[in-house]
């Protein structure tokens, strides 16, 4: 029970000599709790964290691995754990009850240990939350920052979306591909998106650049003929070192010819038709794209 963070099956307290009338004994009079079917818990008081996702696996089945939002918080992810999450195989029959939720998964179930429990990979574990979201935008951010973080690769993703087919993960095929692609965030993407549906020329994302001796990268680069975009965020958040380091660095790219345009994350959503008509307009007067009308002359 001590390695088990005093939570055990009936069926193992048995196992090892204590009989059943023994475990209904003190569940009864209140020195042990039963919180999940077949499932005890020796003490009274309040469940920790990790005996309740503990009485969850058990209460699981030996196939049982924590998953979703409960596995997403054991590995790192940014997610909020509101219930328990166990996936079992398909065809076992636990219903979801309490502070659990049951779900079946047709997929082969691969198995990671973190601080001695069994979760989903971070790939599915990924997919998983994903499936239930819906907002590209909040699927676009899951995905970035898990890659983005060296948490798990994109071709780990595109395996997990793959076996998720049957759920038809929309949402997280576009995002998978928009990394792919070298996005690194939901401005990065939603930004790659709209130079898609434009028919623009496709840039370098994240591209690195050597300028005075200084190597640094940036959003987007047509390198061709040296047009640069940043995507900023909310700049009254960004601190007064950082902001001096990006106006140095504007400074240095427009000393070696190029032309940077700078874009709040903001105006991709309020007003894509204009990005793209400035982002045009440059790449016309650029020669790279010679002889196109750009949208503000239309």
């Amino acid at each position: 029970m001590r390695h088990h963070d005093d939570v055990a099956t009936v069926a193992e307290l048995v196992a090892v000599g204590v009989s059943r009338q023994v475990v209904a004994n003190r569940v009864r009079v209140g020195r042990w709790q039963r919180p999940l079917p077949r499932v005890v818990v020796t003490h009274s008081g309040p469940l920790s964290d990790d005996q309740r996702r503990r009485a969850a696996l058990k209460y699981g089945g030996p196939t049982a691995l924590l998953s979703h939002e409960t596995a997403g918080v054991l590995l790192g992810l940014r997610v909020v754990e509101d219930k328990v999450h166990v996936s079992v195989r398909h065809g076992v029959r636990k219903p979801s009850m309490d502070f659990v939720v049951v779900h079946q998964s047709r997929a082969e179930l691969s198995r990671r240990l973190v601080a001695g429990l069994p979760c989903t990979t971070v790939a599915r574990t990924v997919v998983d939350i994903g499936c239930t979201m819906r907002s590209l935008n909040d699927v676009r951010a899951l995905v970035a920052d898990s890659v983005q973080r060296h948490l798990t690769t994109v071709a780990a993703l595109e395996r997990a979306v793959a076996q998720a087919a049957r759920r038809r993960p929309a949402l997280l095929y576009q995002a998978v591909e928009e990394v792919a692609a070298g996005s690194r965030s939901a401005g990065e993407a939603e930004f790659l998106r709209l130079i898609r549906a434009a028919q623009l020329p496709m840039p370098q994302l994240n591209a690195p650049i050597t300028v005075s001796g200084r190597r640094f990268r940036v959003d987007a680069l047509w390198s061709d003929h040296k047009v640069v975009v940043e995507i900023d965020g909310r700049a009254w958040h960004v601190k007064a070192g950082q902001w001096e380091s990006d106006l140095e660095r504007q400074n240095l790219l427009h000393a070696a010819g190029y032309v940077v345009l700078r874009f709040p994350m903001r105006r991709l959503y309020e007003d894509p038709a204009g990005v793209v008509a400035e982002i045009r307009a440059v790449l016309v007067d650029r020669g790279r794209l010679s002889g196109v009308v750009s949208y503000a002359n239309r």
